[in-house]
């Protein structure tokens, strides 16, 4: 009985109690695998300055992301080479994620054949760190306690030193038979290698063995080499599946070398996780030159995906067959690499047929040769076409990226570049530009830059030397493209007169009249790069009052005073503009002239062009003047990195440097 009581009777109700944690759950945002997927889509700047400052553990997420840089230059003075070799092993330069060396080999031609390349110097530092990085290493992992060993390891600084990831080798040379590999140690811990070479004179040859590189560095990702001239010679010791296992390697990016395409193929059997294959104008050992059909039909048949490949040769055309390969390999473009020689219409249009939203596009060109040559016929067909795609082409709105050349001409939207003859007749300076049709001038309609990188081309009959052509280009780039943050503006070593074997040197002018302040426009730049020529020599007489306005420093009311000092000086010349301007005005083609161009790009330019309206003239430079030296006026609020003197980035103060002396000192800087 007592069972079937206890079998129906209800069973009494026991609370639940669960156990409430005093921690709240954790944010998405406080996953660290979430904040790693987050920060791939954000810049450097944006993480160094702004996301890495809102926690301490979004700060630790950022040091992977966020590399130190260290430079090493050899033109710094002798008397601390022994020092800057010594300080590798300083808690200052061990750790840094990023090294760049910039090299000048010295090799005079004398009987005891004098050559000074660095290569030791290269060596013992790389070597001093590698070894000085593993020793730190192993001193914390015993210093730890083992009760936070498995714990979450925090930083105590910003920048904790971290195994060398990016090495970047810049050399100049007249030496042949120079190897580039012979500058590396095994490096475990290198993902990403750069090899730049710049030959100073033609007949130069340089060499790197691929195969020596790779081995000693098996963890390397992303490999580039390229050379401005022809003369880089790359080799490839070829293997069998059973003699070496897979590259990690993701991209591969070759411009203005040579490879056996024999050579090429075979190091394809070892990258299955290739994404990135640039062969850029390659040059060939024979008249046959590459069989781009059968390199095209091995990338078809290999097991690997890619997002962008681009094949171009320095003495043959890409048939149109193998273009349609590409198109196979890589359906959806979202990139457009070009070839000046390789540039058409119909390439373009077949481009735009797999293209979706195009964000980059690269122009590259061999208008760079040893020897001061300067191919201008085959940049002007390929700026030419391009300048109208950028005026007209709707699919060139979305463009976040864009590295090409341009025509001086096409910039010079009202025709000014002329008043650089400011002692001729009002008439004759008009007439000499009046005969160019005004279909030809027309605004980029890209105004979402962020990268900009152009190479300035002259016309004939010009020289590249003035004031107001620089002013044009600065003024250009200030109000077409207001969000950019990186700038890179150039000009070739050297240009052609009239294509009748004269030459001349252009230039950039820097004086406060050039306009270098225009820039002060682009709030958002992070990154400018101006150069042209031997800029040291270019550079000597620049007054400072001319630069420093880049930085603090030069806003005070002495340098103020002094730029007020130096517009003044300008009164006569701007008096001759605005009689130059008048006179313009006067001539009836000229008005129809002005009014196609604002009428060509439609009513949402009317406001553009209204800005542009004294591109040219002193008159833009005093205006930016008069509003930089108010007090409120902040230039270049983000401006981090300058190169003008240096083919690298420093610090805008650092730059900023006048009369320097014949040997500045030698240092590392970050």
């Amino acid at each position: 009985m007592a069972f079937f009581k206890t079998l129906f009777t209800k069973p009494t109700k026991s609370k639940i109690t669960t156990k409430h944690s005093r921690h709240p759950p954790p944010s998405l945002l406080d996953i660290p695998e979430i904040l790693d997927l987050i920060y791939s889509y954000l810049d450097d700047f944006t993480i160094r300055n702004h996301t890495a400052l809102v926690s301490r553990q979004w700060c630790c997420v950022s040091q992977n992301r966020l590399l130190r840089s260290v430079v090493y230059d050899s033109t710094w003075t002798k008397s601390r080479q022994d020092a800057a070799v010594a300080a590798s092993s300083s808690s200052s330069i061990v750790g840094a994620g990023r090294l760049l060396f910039s090299i000048s080999v010295i090799h005079t031609y004398t009987e005891r054949n004098f050559i000074i390349d660095y290569k030791e110097d290269v060596r013992t530092i790389l070597s001093t760190i590698q070894k000085e990085y593993r020793r730190q290493a192993e001193q914390m992992r015993q210093e730890e306690p083992p009760a936070t060993k498995d714990k979450q390891r925090t930083s105590k600084t910003f920048y904790k030193f971290s195994p060398l990831k990016e090495l970047h080798l810049d050399i100049s040379t007249n030496y042949s038979r120079h190897a580039l590999d012979a500058y590396l140690v095994p490096i475990n811990t290198l993902t990403t290698l750069v090899l730049t070479c710049r030959h100073k004179e033609s007949g130069c040859k340089t060499t790197a063995s691929l195969s020596n590189i790779f081995q000693s560095c098996p963890a390397l990702e992303f490999f580039e080499a390229r050379t401005p001239t022809l003369g880089l010679d790359l080799t490839w010791t070829p293997l069998t599946p059973e003699q070496q296992k897979p590259f990690p390697l993701r991209s591969f990016i070759i411009a203005n070398a040579f490879i056996k395409q024999d050579s090429m193929e075979n190091l394809l059997l070892f990258t299955p996780r290739i994404k990135v294959l640039q062969l850029i104008g390659m040059s060939s050992s024979n008249q046959v030159g590459y069989n781009w059909t059968r390199l095209a039909t091995i990338l078809n048949a290999l097991p690997i995906v890619l997002d962008k490949v681009q094949f171009s040769t320095q003495e043959q055309q890409l048939p149109r067959q193998v273009q349609q390969q590409l198109f196979q390999i890589c359906p959806g473009l979202s990139e457009w690499h070009l070839w000046a020689p390789n540039t058409t219409k119909s390439l373009l249009k077949d481009m735009a047929l797999h293209t979706h939203r195009l964000t980059t596009l690269v122009l590259y060109s061999s208008s760079k040769r040893a020897g001061g040559y300067n191919a201008q016929s085959e940049l002007t067909k390929a700026t030419t076409i391009l300048h109208h795609l950028l005026s007209t082409s709707d699919n060139l709105v979305h463009l976040k990226t864009l590295k090409t050349a341009a025509l001086l001409q096409d910039l010079d939207i009202h025709r000014r570049r002329g008043y650089i003859h400011l002692l001729n007749q009002n008439k004759d300076i008009f007439l000499s530009y009046r005969s160019e049709g005004p279909k030809s001038f027309a605004v980029w309609r890209c105004r979402g830059l962020q990268t900009l990188h152009l190479e300035v081309h002259g016309a004939w009959e010009n020289s590249l030397e003035g004031s107001v052509q620089s002013r044009i280009v600065f003024g250009y780039v200030s109000k077409v493209f207001p969000v950019l943050e990186e700038l890179s503006l150039t000009m070739p070593s050297e240009g052609s007169i009239g294509g009748r074997g004269g030459s001349y040197e252009p230039r950039f002018r820097f004086e406060l009249e050039g306009g270098l302040c225009l820039l002060s426009r682009l709030k958002y730049l992070q990154r400018l790069e101006v150069r042209c020529g031997d800029m040291e020599r270019l550079m000597a007489g620049i007054k400072e009052v001319s630069l420093n306005w880049m930085i603090p420093a030069g806003h005070n009311n002495k340098f103020r005073k002094k730029r007020k000092k130096e517009v003044e000086k300008w009164r006569k010349r701007r008096d001759k503009e605005e009689a130059l301007e008048a006179f313009r005005s006067q001539c009836q083609k000229d008005q129809e002239h002005v009014a196609r161009i604002k009428t060509s790009n439609g009513s949402r330019d009317a406001e553009l062009l209204g800005q542009l309206q004294y591109l040219g003239l002193l008159q833009d430079v005093v205006k930016v003047v008069e509003e930089m030296d108010s007090t409120s006026y902040c230039p270049l609020p983000c401006l981090e990195g300058l190169a003008i003197r240096r083919i690298y980035f420093v610090h805008p103060r650092e730059e900023i440097k006048f009369s320097p002396p014949l040997k500045p000192e030698r240092k590392f800087i970050w």
